[in-house]
């Protein structure tokens, strides 16, 4: 009976190229990583080309945008953008206010102070001037001035300057929301989840930059 010389081609004995169903188990495991392989591969080209369904559009379809299109984002980018000035600019005033309001109760309480002192102690007319006064910062320079009329004048008019400013401020993030808004509804209806509109919107506290 003829008996194969056991020569070795390539690395692999002459008998197992005549019959390769007696490989080593080494080739089986090769053959079942590639088997496993190739599932996989098969299985990822199918969720690629699988429809997204979320805003009925396909993966990978070519949405034209159009001159009209790229008006819109770049409104929306621009509005973003003053919008996130205008935040900041509130940020500050409201802080002021806050000051503002810290500064009213406590002058009411150092009033309330030195009427009590000016009544238990009999007090010189002149002392209870001093008393009265306190230092007003205008421009670069320090000035007394009493502090009746620095709550009844200049505190009651910071304060409501400091209010309505917000309430201005107010009103136009309100209105930069709403055409924010009308944009995203219109974007969104054509570009779907390719679009992101979301972001951009924090705090930024890398200084204010003005409006």
């Amino acid at each position: 009976m003829f008996q194969p010389p056991r020569t070795i081609l390539r690395g692999r004995p002459w008998s197992r190229i005549m019959n390769p169903a007696q490989g080593s188990g080494e080739d089986e495991e090769r053959t079942r990583d590639r088997r496993k392989y190739s599932g996989r591969l098969k299985y990822l080209r199918m969720q690629m080309l699988e429809p997204d369904t979320k805003f009925g559009q396909e993966i990978g379809e070519e949405i034209e945008v159009n001159l009209q299109d790229q008006k819109m984002i770049n409104e929306f980018s621009n509005l973003n953008l003053k919008r996130m000035k205008l935040k900041k600019v509130l940020k500050s005033k409201s802080l002021e206010l806050d000051d503002l309001v810290e500064l009213e109760n406590e002058l009411l309480l150092s009033s309330f102070d030195v009427e009590t002192n000016d009544n238990n102690d009999q007090k010189t007319q002149s002392g209870t001037e001093d008393n009265d006064l306190i230092l007003y910062k205008l421009d670069t320079s320090y000035i007394h001035i009493k502090r009746s009329t620095f709550q009844e004048t200049k505190l009651t008019e910071k304060l409501e300057r400091s209010k309505e400013a917000i309430s201005k401020l107010n009103s136009e993030m309100d209105e930069l929301s709403k055409q924010m808004s009308v944009l995203k509804k219109a974007l969104y209806s054509k570009f779907g989840n390719t679009i992101n509109l979301e972001g951009g919107d924090d705090d930024d506290d890398d200084g204010d930059a003005p409006i």
